[in-house]
């Protein structure tokens, strides 16, 4: 995946492994954080590690970590949404979500989509919305089959 600048050429910005482990990391620092906290605490941050997950996007990414990036940066977005929707905004919520199952279906990571259309479907309900919800769970349940996992 290569970004190109309005020149022509592609963004000087090449991404390696410990860029991917440091993202990683940061959300799995702020999913604990939301976990403990509850989601209006760490909203914020999760925006600003959003928008410094945009320069690995727009890099120049090896093969071998894209599947990588995309989960991570998956995983961005649906922390997003799920903190969108903790804080009472359930229009970006959706969005978050819908760009976290694009980015996760384009990493292969069925789990990763099974476990975003739950929580949409959680949004649907919160909203009286129940064959909303059951829509979206039905489609959990068909991604996190083909996940193969165990928790499936």
């Amino acid at each position: 995946m290569v970004t190109m600048t309005g020149k022509g050429g592609p963004l000087p910005i090449n991404i390696e492994t410990a860029d991917v482990a440091d993202l990683e990391a940061a959300v799995g620092v702020l999913r604990a954080l939301d976990y403990r906290q509850g989601g209006g605490f760490c909203r914020d941050a999760v925006r600003v590690v959003k928008t410094a997950s945009l320069l690995l996007h727009w890099g120049t990414v090896p093969d071998r970590l894209r599947a990588r990036l995309h989960t991570v940066l998956a995983d961005v977005h649906n922390l997003l949404g799920w903190t969108e929707f903790d804080t009472g905004h359930p229009v970006p919520a959706r969005r978050r979500f819908e760009r976290a199952l694009g980015l996760a279906a384009e990493a292969g990571n069925d789990s990763l989509v099974a476990n975003i259309h739950y929580r949409l479907g959680r949004v649907h309900l919160h909203h009286h919305d129940v064959p909303g919800a059951l829509a979206e769970f039905a489609r959990g349940r068909a991604a996190a089959r083909r996940s193969a996992s165990r928790r499936a």
